[in-house]
């Protein structure tokens, strides 16, 4: 949104918290990342955390994770609802600003989070499965 009096150094250093806990987890668990599945999978999720995470992330800066869902979609269909939510979303949040649409936004806003919390569970327990 918006509002950036949310922009804090906690915002910031909860992002980096949970990256660090995905590289621990990577570290510790060392997944096939070279893979083409896992590593699309690992870089969804990175890029994905930061804009959920990170404050005054825009629609605009989503570009990245759209093409790189998409190629994961190629590479896996369970990936297809992914790719699904998140152009959606994208389309959802260009279209309030360029035609300024009635959409509520924490509904986009929610059904995004659980996206990404399924996509996280899904490329953590795939990677446990390929060990």
């Amino acid at each position: 949104g918006d509002n950036y009096d949310y922009m804090s150094a906690l915002a910031v250093l909860t992002a980096f918290a949970v990256l660090g806990i995905g590289l621990m987890y990577v570290i510790k668990k060392e997944p096939r990342l070279c893979e083409p599945q896992n590593f699309i999978s690992a870089a969804c999720w990175c890029v994905w955390t930061c804009l959920l995470l990170l404050p005054a992330m825009h629609e605009r800066y989503a570009y990245l994770l759209d093409i790189l869902l998409l190629a994961a979609a190629a590479l896996n269909r369970k990936n297809i609802p992914f790719a699904i939510v998140a152009a959606v979303s994208s389309a959802v949040c260009c279209g309030i600003y360029l035609f300024g649409s009635q959409i509520n936004l924490q509904a986009v806003a929610a059904v995004y989070l659980a996206a990404y919390s399924c996509f996280t569970y899904f490329t953590v327990k795939a990677s446990k499965l390929s060990d």
